[in-house]
């Protein structure tokens, strides 16, 4: 063992940070049955209290929706509005954001890569929220950039409001609900992300999201759950 410690010292370099990412990987790898196991709808102790939440829904858009149509996105849809009725009952705020651009599309920058393949797809200049979902005093929201916080003034509302709990569902897993929720996470936000209310075509990078890097900002939970305390 002795000499296993001092074969650890003497490396440099890149082999040294092998050894330490090699290290770092397999105290990850150990730890995913019980990441996995600890964050189940059921066994979450789960609170709310409404004077500091709110209800995030992510590009639940007209342009996007369409997209999805054949792949049943017409209950995610409904779910989210049965929960954003049951949000407003309980003075809960709730917040539309949607991707949106000019019709020349000036706010994507010829180095933005995935702004450049939006582009390409001719869509989101004129989509709308569904009317399903909108309600009296909700707060919508465009965002130029795929994190629902980048340009806008997400934050400054909420915290102008006094939120710290986000209820965040949207539409790509991989994409928008990536992106926010990493964000959120490092803005301090309690995250609980409502599993059932986030679409992803690619149904195992869905579940391998979940599984660990959500997991591990997030409390996974799913409309039910939420509507059962609300």
């Amino acid at each position: 063992m002795r000499d296993q410690d001092e074969g650890t010292r003497q490396a440099t370099g890149p082999t040294r940070r092998a050894m330490i990412g090699s290290a770092l990987l397999a105290g990850l790898v150990s730890q995913l049955p019980q990441i996995a196991v600890s964050q189940t709808p059921a066994e979450m102790p789960m609170s709310i209290d409404p004077s500091r939440s709110a209800l995030v829904l992510l590009h639940y858009q007209t342009d996007i929706l369409a997209i999805f149509a054949d792949a049943g996105i017409d209950a995610y849809v409904q779910r989210m509005a049965r929960l954003a009725e049951a949000a407003r009952a309980a003075g809960v705020p709730v917040y539309l954001v949607r991707i949106g651009f000019s019709p020349d599309y000036r706010e994507i920058s010829p180095n933005n890569q995935n702004g450049q393949m939006v582009r390409s797809f001719g869509l989101f200049t004129g989509d709308t929220i569904p009317d399903a979902l909108r309600g009296p005093g909700d707060t919508e929201i465009t965002a130029h950039r795929v994190s629902a916080f980048k340009g806008t003034d997400l934050d400054l509302s909420l915290r102008a409001r006094g939120v710290d709990t986000l209820m965040m569902a949207g539409i790509t897993t991989t994409g928008v609900v990536f992106s926010t929720l990493a964000e959120a996470s490092d803005l301090d936000y309690r995250i609980l992300l409502i599993a059932d209310g986030c679409f992803e075509p690619d149904a195992p990078a869905h579940e391998a999201l979940l599984r660990v890097p959500f997991a591990t900002r997030a409390e996974i939970t799913d409309t039910d759950s939420l509507l059962a305390l609300l």
